[in-house]
C-alpha cells in the first residue's frame, strides 16, 4: 500500500504551497514508517522544506511529543503506521485542528476525521495484484521470483470542511484529480 512521498508531498503543496516545515507523526523505531520519514526529509528538503520527526513509543505520549514540537512546524503528516491507526490519528486531528495546522496523510479514514488531504492507495487495485502474483505461486513461480510492485495511481481524499477552516481554496487543476471531497 506504499504511496511515494514525492506524490502525497506533491498533492500537499498544491494546497499549501507556503508550508516551510512538516512534522512527521510516527511511532518511534517502526521500520517502515522510519524508512518513509527519511524520504521525505530528503525531498522535502531539497525544496527548502524542513521535517521535523515526531516519534513517540505510544498513543499515550503522543500528545506531549506534539507539543514539544509545536514552535518548529507548520503542518504535519500521519504516518500509516500502528501510532496513528491505533488512536493517533484522533490526536493529530484534533492537534491539527486546534493548532490551525493543515495536516495530510495516506489514510482515507483520517480526511474523513479532519486531515486536509490525503493521498491513498487502491486498496481494490493492491487486491488484483495480490490475486495476480497468488495465482502465479500456484503456478510454481516462487514469491522471490515475483516483482514487487506498487499501485500507479492513488486516491486523492481532501476534507472541505477542514480546508474552509484554514481558508484554503482547492485549485482547480486537483479537483480534476480528487477521488471524494468529503
Amino acid at each position: 500500500n506504499w504511496v511515494p512521498v514525492e506524490d502525497q508531498l506533491s498533492v500537499f503543496l498544491e494546497l499549501v504551497p507556503t508550508v516551510r516545515s512538516i512534522g512527521f507523526v510516527h511511532r518511534k523505531d517502526e521500520l517502515n514508517s522510519t524508512i518513509q520519514f527519511h524520504q521525505l526529509e530528503q525531498v522535502a528538503t531539497d525544496l527548502g522544506i524542513e521535517v521535523v520527526e515526531i516519534a513517540p513509543q505510544t498513543v499515550a505520549e503522543l500528545n506531549q511529543s506534539l507539543l514539544q514540537a509545536s514552535g518548529s512546524i507548520t503542518s504535519l503528516y500521519s504516518a500509516c503506521d500502528t501510532l496513528v491507526q491505533s488512536g493517533g490519528e484522533e490526536i493529530v486531528i484534533a492537534f491539527a485542528r486546534g493548532n490551525k495546522l493543515p495536516s495530510f496523510t495516506c489514510n482515507k479514514s483520517g480526511v474523513l476525521k479532519g486531515d486536509l488531504v490525503g493521498t491513498v492507495t487502491d486498496f481494490a487495485e493492491i487486491g488484483r495484484l495480490a490475486g495476480e502474483k497468488a495465482a502465479l505461486i500456484i503456478q510454481g513461480a516462487t514469491p522471490q521470483s515475483l516483482e514487487t510492485n506498487t499501485v500507479a495511481r492513488p486516491f486523492i481524499y481532501v476534507n472541505q470542511t477542514t480546508a474552509r477552516a484554514l481558508k484554503i481554496t482547492i485549485p482547480q487543476t486537483l479537483f480534476t484529480r480528487i477521488k471524494e471531497v468529503v
